[in-house]
């Protein structure tokens, strides 16, 4: 009997978003504020009205959305700049802001998302769903400003995993460099043809390739 495998993708969130949905939240950070107070003003703000998966807008989420129905056992999650970690399902805000606008440390702020956003979720960050969910295979597509972001949060528990390097993959772009590599599988220009994808879409399309390999090894 074969054991069909959960797989949780999760990805980076776009900028775009249906903003008609929602009232708009703006991250508004003043000159000399502390990652602690800009967030405690941000969370202040945000009122959660819809699914995060009918947030998103753009091609990279349309593929995001087709991998999450076509695939059987696959839990889609969201890296957020503004919002810590989500799943497809928890409601969040509209916002417009990633961690390129951010005059942070990524990793700062990330910590400061999870300590202030985490328990209202579906779960409180990437490391606890490795630590409840230690079979899962996880796939995470992301930019390497994403994947440095909430680096730390996955090596505190990817030694959870029964198997990690078989369990774990990262698709980014060449421009990481860090302690992820050994599970890392680089987005190139030259597979854009045999994905047919655009340079935006490159991660979420070598992921939806990678997921379907796996389920017919």
């Amino acid at each position: 009997m074969t054991v069909m495998r959960i797989t949780n993708l999760i990805m980076s969130c776009t900028k775009g978003k249906h903003f008609q949905y929602s009232s708009q939240a703006a991250l508004s950070i003043r000159a000399g504020e502390t990652p602690e107070e800009a967030m405690a003003n941000w969370a202040a703000n945000i009122k959660r009205s819809i699914p995060a998966l009918s947030l998103y807008t753009g091609n990279y989420w349309s593929t995001a959305k087709d991998i999450l129905w076509t695939t059987d056992n696959l839990e889609l999650w969201v890296i957020s700049a503004e919002l810590d970690f989500l799943n497809s399902r928890d409601l969040v805000d509209a916002y417009e802001a990633t961690f390129h606008d951010l005059p942070f440390s990524h990793r700062h702020w990330w910590r400061e998302l999870t300590n202030t956003f985490g328990k209202e979720q579906t779960e409180i960050s990437i490391g606890t769903l490795m630590e409840a969910r230690p079979t899962d295979d996880f796939v995470i597509a992301a930019s390497p400003v994403y994947i440095a972001a909430v680096e730390d949060d996955m090596l505190a528990a990817v030694s959870k995993l029964y198997n990690p390097i078989t369990q774990l993959t990262v698709v980014t772009s060449g421009a990481y460099s860090g302690c992820l590599e050994p599970y890392l599988i680089r987005s190139e220009s030259h597979m854009m043809k045999d994905l047919s994808s655009n340079m935006v879409c490159l991660n979420i399309k070598l992921a939806k390739y990678i997921i379907g390999s796996q389920r017919y090894q």
